[in-house]
């Protein structure tokens, strides 16, 4: 009996259906309450724009972290002297499904004193990504089956099919170093540019990749043993 290890691997990419934008609101001065009335007003302004995104459906869900200030100490230039500044700090989160709706509010926020746009993550819903994780696995497990067969043939076995004893999950074969720790592993890939100017933000959403990958044994009999 002969026993065949191989890998299976799968990778689908996927139009992405929804964009987590993460908006920060960050500024600092000398005069801690002028600091933080500023940040906290426009904070609220940003919040309640992420709120009327969510009602009018453009967005699915948003949410925003308190304001939050703190001291900081800064070296005047060419001197051992500090000064003492503080900064107020607050982040509001949103996930789109309109894109267009999302490229219009980045570009329109990122002109206001303050606001930065941390990055947009491109994503799936949770009936997609199961959908897109099972099809992964499956065409993974077809590809090792493949495997098996391609080197059964180099053994000679002819028209013998590899038998299917034993799969495991990417990480979980017995005795081995831990891989990417689960079967499906999910990444973006954005374009685009910075945000800011005059006219609307182009967003050029990457594509959402979901691989699956895992380790199967087939067993293979011997001519001999037939």
């Amino acid at each position: 009996m002969t026993r065949i290890s191989v890998h299976g691997r799968a990778t689908h990419s996927h139009r992405p259906l929804r964009a987590q934008v993460r908006i920060a609101v960050s500024l600092e001065g000398r005069d801690r309450a002028a600091v933080l009335a500023e940040s906290t007003a426009t904070h609220n302004q940003v919040a309640e724009q992420a709120r009327a995104h969510a009602d009018s459906g453009a967005a699915t869900w948003w949410g925003a972290e308190q304001v939050r200030s703190q001291p900081v100490k800064e070296y005047i230039k060419d001197s051992d002297t500090t000064i003492t500044k503080f900064r107020a700090t607050s982040q509001v989160v949103v996930r789109f499904q309109d894109f267009d709706a999302l490229a219009a509010w980045v570009s329109a926020i990122a002109e206001q004193r303050g606001v930065n746009v941390q990055g947009i993550s491109w994503e799936l819903t949770q009936r997609a990504r199961r959908e897109a994780e099972a099809q992964a696995r499956a065409d993974a497990l077809r590809d090792a089956v493949a495997r098996a067969a391609s080197y059964a043939a180099a053994l000679g076995a002819g028209a013998q099919t590899p038998e299917l004893d034993v799969v495991y999950e990417d990480g979980l074969r017995p005795n081995t170093s831990g891989g990417s720790g689960g079967p499906a592993a999910f990444g973006a890939r954005a374009g685009g540019g910075s945000p800011g100017g005059g006219a609307a933000l182009a967003l050029l959403p990457g594509d959402v990749d979901v691989t699956a990958v895992l380790s199967a044994d087939f067993l293979l009999t011997d001519p001999a043993e037939d």
